[in-house]
């Protein structure tokens, strides 16, 4: 994979627009990791991260003694043409609302489609032994809640954690630093992005935070302001271009909770 990434071409001119890359952008950090330090991306997430914050679960492929620890999806059995009565005539889908939407704003439904569910895809499962073993950075990553949670915690400690300077003072600032504002050619809304990281998604609730909503809708941040982080973490499809809007309601209610303790009122904005 890192070998096709170094030979793409970009779909627009660089530094004329952005795009989400929800299953690269993985590859592209972690291929210049690895170059750089002539260690694969699965050891060196277990020596800068793993071993000095004691995470009980955070993984770029998953160990085979692991794999009973994962939460595999409960899924609805497949119906064969065979258990079906009559088989229905198949006809070109319409867009949706959603697609119908996103076209009259400007946006391309097609430049999200190849983002997140390329051609082929469909036949990969990301919950096989296969699929969490492979080294997917962008969408296969495996963490507890605590784990997510515990990196997150030091970020919104400034990079510092029991005695330990992970990000220096200098370059800390850097992560949060909003590097694009407006929508780009993937999201249907503006995420403000940073290096690798948004803004935090709520239902209304202020934060100068940053974290990443996952690719199946599990997610993380942290608000250095309040001192406080989040992780909610779960094993089931989504079918939502914003993940699960269960984390956003959560995220919501974590902050007011935040500051009913910190100012002695809790809000909603």
């Amino acid at each position: 994979m890192l070998d096709r990434i170094a030979t793409a071409e970009p779909r627009f001119q660089v530094a004329t627009d952005a795009a989400y890359q929800p299953l690269t952008f993985g590859w592209q950090v972690g291929g210049v990791l690895e170059k750089a330090t002539g260690k694969k991306l699965g050891v060196l997430m277990k020596e800068y991260l793993v071993q000095p914050l004691q995470l009980n679960g955070a993984y770029f492929s998953v160990p085979t003694n692991e794999l009973a620890r994962v939460a595999l999806p409960i899924l609805k059995p497949k119906i064969t043409k065979s258990q079906t009565q009559t088989s229905k005539k198949t006809t070109p889908r319409k867009p949706n609302l959603m697609e119908r939407a996103l076209v009259f704003s400007g946006q391309d439904p097609q430049d999200f489609q190849d983002a997140m569910i390329p051609k082929g895809m469909k036949k990969f499962s990301f919950f096989s032994e296969q699929g969490l073993k492979a080294i997917i950075p962008s969408a296969n990553g495996v963490f507890t809640a605590e784990s997510l949670a515990k990196i997150y915690a030091m970020l919104a400690n400034r990079g510092e954690w029991q005695g330990q300077q992970f990000i220096s003072p200098e370059v800390f600032p850097q992560l949060s630093q909003v590097q694009y504002k407006t929508r780009d050619r993937v999201m249907p809304l503006p995420m403000h992005w940073r290096l690798g990281y948004h803004r935090v998604l709520t239902l209304g609730k202020a934060s100068k935070g940053f974290g990443h909503m996952g690719f199946n809708g599990s997610g993380a941040w942290c608000d250095p302001e309040r001192g406080l982080s989040f992780a909610y973490t779960h094993n089931f499809p989504t079918g939502s271009l914003t993940g699960d809007y269960r984390l956003w309601g959560l995220t919501q209610e974590t902050l007011r909770c935040a500051d009913a303790v910190l100012t002695g009122r809790k809000g909603w904005r």
